[in-house]
């Protein structure tokens, strides 16, 4: 059954918020109809802001339409007339070009034909000479490519004898070599898992028995917090925290203490006596309980750090271990190839000096028959010279008396046509940058005079734009001041509301506390876990 001070206490505490509820709406139907209004002027000053942009937009594309026709008519009448000045040049160009053309093809026409001459009459002597040379060499060349062969032949199947013995000496020795290491690898490998086993069964016997216990707190903890679920674990472990050693000796002392001073003050019947031995009982639950769980904590902290320790331990010991047995593994493997680098360069020393031998014999064969025909070659060329260098010598002299009338030629109607030309360019070019000088400063005198025009539509444009923000923002300043306003004023009637309610559930308190004193009550002792 509700207490009546209660029941209109309550009344009265939802009857001011109803009033206050009511003030609060209506400040914010006020301040959501200015809202409106603020929304409003801004979307309508934007229309007005975008319209004026765009007839801004609009001129400035018509002075700029204007000004880039004008400048494109200008710049056109400037491409046809320099159009005509370069082919005009290029026709007069072309006319010296082609008279020169015409003299030095005749010029090395005649000097062409001269040197024909003179060329057939060098290469019939070279031909013959080149001919006889040939015929001997290719004869002396087989001679020795004979002797040679027959050298080159004995020798190859000597030192491929030889290499085929060193090659299966050295692979019996690297198959022999390979099989020792595996089979020493495979040992130490086993060793090193053996011991690694052995150290990894001692270090969890040793940490065993801390790792349960911390295992066990951890349990009664989750127990007695209820995380699992489990309502009758949870009893059973809110249990054992009160059976445990000195909380219900501390329990009984506590009560008779406080129950010989409410004794000797003859307060043992009454309200205050149970209200303080229960209030002594719950103080001593807290601090036991609180105690009590440190406790299972330590106990859970203890099995933890002993996990891991025994992890690190573990993994120490692992890795110690498998440092030890590859170390080893790595010596053994690397003894066992400096054996068999070393007997490997004993045969490869073996091979070497067979192999110089033979290839030693090899080469002085070679040598002498080189040196045979070499002289044979160089007698011939010697002759063959001396008739090449008086037949060249002719025929230089012959070709350059022809080529340097040629070329003198050449150079006096080259000179004549680079002179022409040049001339002819140089006037061009003045032409030219004339009217494209005349042609620019027109464009851009009108380009000029376009932009300004741009500039001071876009200046009168932005004004008026700002001139709109500006007002908007007034207008928006005034609004937000009246909202405030209206907030302001539905706190103060909130607040006055909340001061109406107070005071009358003050005053229904204390009238109903009054009428309640003259009603007399036996007081009832309860314990923390029962009636007493």
């Amino acid at each position: 059954m509700c207490d009546p001070a209660t029941l209109v206490t309550s009344a009265i505490a939802v009857g001011g918020q109803v009033m206050s509820s009511r003030a609060a709406n209506k400040a914010n139907d006020a301040n959501a109809a200015l809202a409106q209004q603020n929304q409003q002027l801004a979307r309508d000053t934007q229309a007005r802001n975008e319209q004026l942009t765009l007839d801004q937009q609009a001129q400035n594309t018509q002075l700029l339409t204007g000004a880039r026709d004008a400048a494109g008519n200008l710049l056109t009448t400037n491409r046809d007339q320099v159009g005509n000045l370069y082919q005009g040049t290029a026709l007069a160009n072309q006319g010296l070009l082609e008279g020169n053309r015409a003299q030095n093809f005749d010029v090395l026409a005649g000097t062409r034909d001269a040197n024909t001459i003179t060329n057939a009459q060098e290469r019939a002597v070279q031909d013959g000479i080149a001919t006889n040379q040939r015929d001997f060499a290719v004869t002396q060349a087989q001679l020795a490519n004979a002797r040679n062969q027959a050298v080159l032949d004995g020798t190859t199947q000597g030192i491929t004898a030889e290499n085929r013995a060193a090659r299966d000496a050295n692979t019996a020795l690297y198959t022999n070599t390979g099989a020792q290491n595996q089979a020493d690898i495979l040992s130490y490998a086993d060793k090193a898992r053996g011991a690694i086993e052995s150290a990894q069964n001692d270090a969890r016997n040793m940490y065993s028995p801390y790792v349960t216990i911390g295992g066990k707190a951890t349990d009664a903890i989750s127990a007695l917090l209820g995380l699992g679920g489990d309502t009758n674990a949870q009893n059973q472990a809110f249990q054992n925290f009160r059976d445990s050693t000195g909380y219900q000796f501390q329990v009984n002392e506590a009560e008779r203490g406080v129950l010989g001073n409410q004794a000797a003050l003859g307060l043992l019947e009454s309200g205050a006596a149970a209200k303080a031995l229960q209030d002594r009982r719950q103080n001593m639950a807290n601090a036991s309980f609180g105690d009590y769980y440190g406790r299972l904590a330590g106990q859970q902290a203890v099995g933890l750090n002993a996990t891991d320790s025994l992890t690190s331990r573990l993994a120490s010991s692992a890795g110690d271990l498998a440092n030890i047995y590859s170390r080893t593994g790595s010596d053994l493997t690397a003894n066992r190839d400096r054996t068999t680098s070393g007997l490997a360069g004993t045969n490869n020393n073996y091979l070497s000096g067979m192999t110089d031998n033979i290839r030693n014999y090899q080469a002085g064969t070679v040598n002498n028959n080189n040196a045979l025909l070499a002289n044979t070659t160089n007698a011939t060329n010697t002759a063959a010279d001396a008739l090449t260098r008086s037949s060249q010598g002719y025929a230089n002299n012959q070709l350059n008396a022809q080529n340097t009338f040629s070329t003198g030629v050449q150079n006096n109607n080259n000179n004549y046509l680079a002179g022409m030309t040049g001339n002819n360019n140089a006037l061009l070019g003045g032409l030219t940058d004339n009217l494209n000088n005349t042609t620019g400063a027109l464009a851009n005198l009108q380009t000029g005079t376009a932009n300004s025009l741009a500039g001071l539509n876009t200046a009168s444009t932005g004004a008026l734009i700002g001139g709109n923000n500006a007002l908007l923002q007034n207008l928006i300043g005034g609004n937000g001041q009246m909202m405030q306003l209206n907030a302001a004023n539905g706190q103060n009637n909130a607040d006055m509301w909340g001061g109406i309610t107070n005071t009358l559930g003050g005053l229904a308190g204390n009238a109903l506390a009054n009428f309640g004193k003259t009603t007399t009550t036996k007081p009832r002792t309860n314990g923390l876990y029962g009636p007493v």
